[in-house]
């Protein structure tokens, strides 16, 4: 974690240059452009300690362009894999060996597209992109023992979730749903409807509609529900 130290000093700092110049406040304009500057400056120098100090810093995220197994023969990937995703996701895979792992990757960077299980270049999408999960997935379906441990580890790492955007976005609905409106809506029905709207978001949703063997179901459901 940032020490209080290293990470106040820039707000201390610009605290104390902010209330300098109000003692001495001659030309308004002169003092804001100054202030605004150091403020940038300030700022700046927060976000590098941050890059600098956080567990997911840059180099983690540059890491992660070793999913594509196109980028298996640059230079620094052994470095990359070992130093910045290797020994920061090593938990994602639990049981295996961290050398075994990284033996793995060192003939997974070694070996030609030709003497690979499979065709890699089936996983090229139109747009040039790649699809990385299909072809870890592969892998994995493949039971390939010079790649087993490593696939599932690459396999594992794309299980974690980056973001907490999902859950936000649930909390949003929630606050949709149960609104003044519609206050006493109880736990499970606030929960059903969440489940409703996730299950039927691709745009064939719009065309569903109930059938009276839906509305029996559901009203067999609340009865049993009441019993």
């Amino acid at each position: 974690m940032i020490s209080d130290n290293l990470f106040t000093k820039n707000l201390i700092n610009l605290i104390d240059f902010y209330q300098s110049y109000q003692e001495f406040i001659v030309d308004v304009e002169q003092i804001n452009s100054e202030l605004c500057l150091f403020a940038k400056k300030s700022i700046k120098n927060l976000c590098l300690l941050i890059i600098q100090y956080l567990p997911m810093n840059d180099m983690i995220v540059k890491a992660f362009k070793l999913l594509d197994p196109r980028n298996r023969t640059i230079p620094e990937s052994i470095t990359m894999f070992r130093d910045h995703m290797l020994k920061n996701f090593m938990l994602c895979y639990g049981s295996a060996d961290f050398k075994q792992i990284l033996k793995q990757f060192q003939v997974f960077s070694e070996t030609k597209d030709d003497s690979m299980p499979f065709n890699i270049q089936i996983f090229v999408n139109k747009d040039g992109t790649y699809d990385v999960e299909g072809f870890w997935l592969r892998m994995n379906s493949e039971m390939n023992e010079n790649f087993i441990h490593l696939s599932l580890f690459f396999t594992k790492i794309m299980m974690v979730p980056h973001s907490n955007a999902f859950v936000e976005r649930m909390f949003s609905h929630v606050n949709n749903i149960k609104n003044d409106a519609r206050n006493r809506l109880d736990v499970t029905s606030v929960s059903n409807i969440l489940k409703v709207k996730s299950y039927y978001q691709n745009s064939e949703s719009e065309l569903f509609e109930p059938t009276e063997e839906h509305y029996e179901s559901y009203q067999n459901f609340i009865k049993a529900e009441k019993i």
